[in-house]
């Protein structure tokens, strides 16, 4: 790990975590009781969104930068299904604070000129590490609308 970080690796950074300001602002506003809503029956509930947001930052730190992670996904994967178990949305902020925390380091100990080698991603296949960045700040935005809009119309 550097002892200070480049200038091009503080602006990746400063990136994601700009991209995250409406998520915060969002979670600020919340009320308990809508972690639970949906807008249909089928659907992913907030809370459940709130954790696979925070558990797809994780892997997305342990696959893209090599971070060893301790959780074990209980919202990622194939055929899992939101069993309306994250209610807590406390848990669920402080389990979000955490997982930022571990992307953040990962961006933090990454050379500047590391972020544009190509590297072969389970995730995303041949990208670089700048453009699978990007996917992930994108990736977050897109489950922060539907946040949203569940927490606007949902019950």
């Amino acid at each position: 790990m550097a002892e200070t970080i480049s200038e091009t690796t503080e602006n990746y950074l400063k990136m994601y975590q700009t991209g995250l300001t409406r998520y915060h602002k969002m979670l600020e506003s919340l009320k308990p009781e809508q972690v639970s809503h949906k807008l249909h029956p089928d659907s992913n509930s907030i809370g459940f969104l709130m954790r696979y947001i925070a558990e797809v930052d994780q892997v997305f730190a342990n696959r893209i930068f090599g971070v060893e992670i301790k959780m074990q996904p209980k919202t990622v994967g194939p055929n899992i299904k939101d069993d309306g178990s994250f209610t807590d949305l406390e848990a669920l902020k402080t389990f979000n604070e955490q997982s930022e925390q571990v992307l953040s380091e990962a961006i933090q100990q990454q050379d500047a000129d590391k972020w544009t080698t190509v590297i072969d991603s389970p995730i995303f296949g041949k990208i670089t590490k700048s453009a699978a960045l990007s996917r992930i700040i994108a990736h977050t935005g897109y489950h922060v609308g539907q946040i949203g809009l569940i927490a606007k119309y949902g019950d």
